[in-house]
């Protein structure tokens, strides 16, 4: 067990890292992204200066890897089912096996997780946040959607190949 944590902690970092990034993508087209620490630090503080922001910050992470967590629990019971699963290999001459089984287990985990968060975080953004900025538009669901499809690949191929270090 305390492999599947020591995982979660390393994958859910990771995970949590990508999913900021790609949920910050749209400003690289000058589209608007979804500023999850800010808002999330704002809704807690009623501020987002730096106060909110570390709060949102340090929040995010822990929930990123609490949800690993889950993932991990679910991706140790499927490589438990060892021939039963189906597997993806991919070779490239890696000294890890790399099975792509796990990230694509981690996106189908992702956009379930994504679509009970964006439709949670709409209800409750929309309709309660303290900031008028956050409250306006959805605009914020496709990459917050994108970021949680993101964060279930990476946290399925980093908890896979961590699982499979720590186990031998």
């Amino acid at each position: 067990m305390i492999e599947i944590v020591l995982a979660s902690v390393a994958a859910g970092v990771i995970a949590t890292a990508v999913m900021v990034a790609v949920a910050y993508l749209p400003l690289a087209w000058d589209g608007t992204p979804c500023d999850v620490i800010g808002m999330l630090g704002s809704f807690l503080t009623g501020d987002e200066r730096a106060r909110g922001r570390y709060l949102g910050g340090v929040t995010f992470v822990l929930g990123g890897v609490a949800f690993t967590l889950l993932y991990a629990l679910l991706i140790a019971q499927l490589m438990a089912a060892g021939e039963a699963m189906p597997s993806l290999p991919l070779t490239l001459g890696t000294p890890t096996r790399i099975d792509l089984v796990y990230p694509l287990a981690g996106v189908a985990m992702g956009f379930a997780h994504g679509g009970i968060v964006a439709l949670l975080m709409t209800i409750v953004v929309t309709e309660h946040h303290p900031l008028e900025r956050y409250r306006g538009g959805m605009s914020f669901v496709v990459p917050l959607m994108a970021g949680h499809l993101a964060f279930g690949a990476t946290a399925g191929f980093f908890v896979h190949q961590l699982l499979l270090l720590f186990r031998g």
